[in-house]
């Protein structure tokens, strides 16, 4: 979740954009502010999201088989569907898959969701530059450099 980090990974456009303002927002907490945001301790920088298992994004996703390791940046991140079953150890929110005292059906589960790590940020657009090279020929239309094609 970190933009830094994914900036230098990715060689991203997005990253590119000069007049593009983007800051870490911080959560407020504590007693005078629970109310407000549900905080009473100050949170993580990352926060896990739960997105559908078919979604696209850039964020980084939580691969629960491997010790809770994330897949590496990317400019659109393989589809990585979270697995309720962890190994080498059984983590807390990993499914049942046969009777356990205490606990009801069902013993079966699917592949449900990705989980990512997110960072809370305040992005505000600046003016738009064309990629790789292309030149900018009326606001917002670019014209591509030789060898790309594209929409910027």
């Amino acid at each position: 979740c970190n933009l830094d980090d994914w900036c230098i990974a990715t060689n991203g456009f997005d990253c590119k954009q000069e007049k593009k303002k983007s800051r870490v927002i911080r959560v407020r907490y504590g007693a005078q502010w629970r109310s407000k945001t549900g905080r009473i301790a100050p949170p993580e920088p990352c926060v896990m999201v739960e997105i559908g298992d078919d979604a696209i994004s850039f964020f980084p996703y939580i691969v629960a088989s491997s010790n809770e390791s994330t897949t590496n940046h990317h400019r659109y991140s393989p589809k990585s569907p979270y697995s309720w079953i962890s190994s080498p150890r059984r983590l807390p929110w990993n499914a049942f898959t046969t009777p356990i005292d205490g606990h009801t059906k069902p013993w079966l589960y699917e592949l449900d969701r990705q989980v990512a790590y997110v960072e809370w940020r305040n992005v505000t657009q600046g003016s738009y530059h064309c990629a790789n090279g292309g030149r900018c020929i009326q606001p917002d239309v670019c014209s591509c450099a030789k060898g790309w094609i594209g929409f910027d």
